[in-house]
């Protein structure tokens, strides 16, 4: 069995990306959630995206839309 190590950098990037692209996207997530559901999936996820961001370094404010 082949084990694998993931830094804490690699991980925080990831969680990074993951952030940014859920507020990023938040008005596409809620376009696609319109179509079958109430349409606030987005803003539901840019939510998380936001409490993920304040978790990895909470002074400092992401600068992407809300």
């Amino acid at each position: 069995m082949m084990s694998a190590s993931i830094s804490s950098t690699a991980i925080e990037a990831a969680a990074r990306h993951v952030a940014e692209t859920l507020i990023a996207e938040a008005s596409e997530f809620n376009r696609l959630d319109a179509a079958g559901g109430d349409g606030d999936m987005g803003t539901t996820l840019a939510t998380v995206g936001r409490a993920i961001s304040r978790t990895i370094c909470p002074t400092q404010t992401m600068l992407v839309r809300a």
